[in-house]
């Protein structure tokens, strides 16, 4: 049923990564994790700081039975929002 829908905006908009994200929780919520997975890989492509996309991208790995990948996505995404938050505010010289 949301398949069709989220087909149709994916063509729409192929670089929207909420969208790809929204996709990937429907899949979990049914069950397809493989797809799920695929989605979520998806929005970490096209928006790697976002955590949201990474979370989803762990929890699908993990329901699939690969918990050390899901905890290195999750330390990589833990890095890498310290290494970008560090980036975008830096502290002042003493």
């Amino acid at each position: 049923m949301f398949d069709n829908l989220f087909l149709l905006l994916c063509f729409r908009a192929p670089y929207n990564h909420f969208l790809y994200s929204n996709r990937a929780t429907c899949y979990s919520v049914t069950k397809r994790h493989e797809f799920a997975r695929a989605d979520a890989f998806r929005t970490y492509i096209i928006e790697p700081t976002w955590h949201k996309g990474n979370s989803r991208w762990a929890e699908s790995l993990f329901q699939l039975g690969e918990e050390v990948t899901s905890l290195w996505v999750l330390l990589e995404c833990r890095l890498r929002f310290i290494v970008f938050h560090d980036y975008q505010n830096p502290e002042m010289p003493d």
